[in-house]
């Protein structure tokens, strides 16, 4: 299919409850905009799609191929940027595929973690520069707004000094959520989020500990996980870190405190709150609006073409 003129042509691979809620509004509007050309692809053959997928579609607002479609196509589609929100199992097949069927393509927003594994997802890592596409990883928490402050002002964080101590936790209360390992779900946000404050940084793993839990015959894996390491800092200082994530806990709790000789500061990532404690007596107490957007990711995607 031609892009049609003037737009930048781009494919979002998924659209169940997450992309439905977080992309799909986003990529809909720079569509009703004309700054891009839109094709969504799922599992659905054209006849099943929800209503709205379908209303979109027929308003010319979207285009829409199933999973098969896409794969048994004899003209290589247009796409400059694909955006992989599919189930995590499916990552690495689809950007596989992305990187076989589509020459056009110059950037992949794949949210985490790109692949069932270590190795698949290294495999992604290094195929996409060899085929001349930049790949980003999504991730919600780095678009909170107490994130986005932190990196646009470094000094308030470097106010308590070089960090001695670092603790952090993302618990998730009840049953709902993803079924996959706590590891790759949840313990990543929070690596993300230490290694983009601390350019150039890398984490060590000294210890960590797992446990699951049945419910009703079935077991899931990894239900919760500590992980006790160091996050050693491009000066070579040392960082002592506690991460502990989990699922289906008694409490929400979802937070990252830096300790440092200076003072504390705590990122709270339910209140999107930010409170600075410095020796000196001196404490800033910030809050924000619950909200954050796909918007300034997709943005960049656009400019790197």
């Amino acid at each position: 299919m031609a892009p049609r003129h003037g737009r930048t042509p781009v494919a979002l691979f998924g659209c169940g409850t997450w992309a439905t809620k977080h992309w799909i509004p986003e990529l809909v509007q720079l569509s009703r905009w004309n700054v891009i050309d839109l094709t969504l692809i799922d599992k659905w053959k054209s006849r099943d799609c929800p209503d709205e997928i379908t209303v979109l579609q027929r308003n010319g607002i979207i285009r829409y191929l199933d999973w098969e479609t896409f794969s048994t196509c004899e003209h290589p589609p247009q796409w400059k940027i694909a955006y992989v929100v599919t189930s995590p199992s499916a990552h690495y097949y689809v950007i596989k595929s992305l990187l076989q069927k589509v020459p056009a393509l110059r950037v992949i927003v794949c949210e985490k973690p790109c692949g069932d594994s270590i190795k698949q997802a290294f495999e992604i890592y290094k195929a996409c520069p060899h085929h001349g596409v930049t790949i980003l990883i999504a991730d919600h928490y780095l678009l909170r707004p107490g994130l986005q402050y932190l990196l646009y002002d470094p000094a308030v964080l470097n106010s308590i000094g070089t960090p001695t101590e670092v603790i952090a936790l993302i618990n998730e209360a009840g049953k709902g959520g993803p079924r996959q390992s706590v590891i790759a779900d949840l313990v990543v946000h929070l690596l993300d989020i230490l290694l983009i404050l601390f350019p150039e940084s890398h984490f060590l793993v000294d210890d960590a500990y797992t446990a699951q839990i049945s419910e009703e015959e079935k077991s899931y894996p990894e239900t919760f996980v500590l992980v006790i390491g160091r996050l050693i800092l491009q000066d070579g200082s040392q960082v002592r870190c506690h991460i502990q994530g989990g699922k289906r806990l008694s409490n929400d709790n979802k937070s990252i405190k830096f300790i440092g000789p200076k003072g504390q500061l705590q990122l709270d990532l339910i209140e999107n709150s930010l409170t600075l404690k410095l020796v000196s007596g001196e404490e800033v107490h910030l809050k924000w609006e619950p909200e954050w957007s796909y918007g300034k990711l997709i943005l960049k995607s656009l400019s790197l073409i």
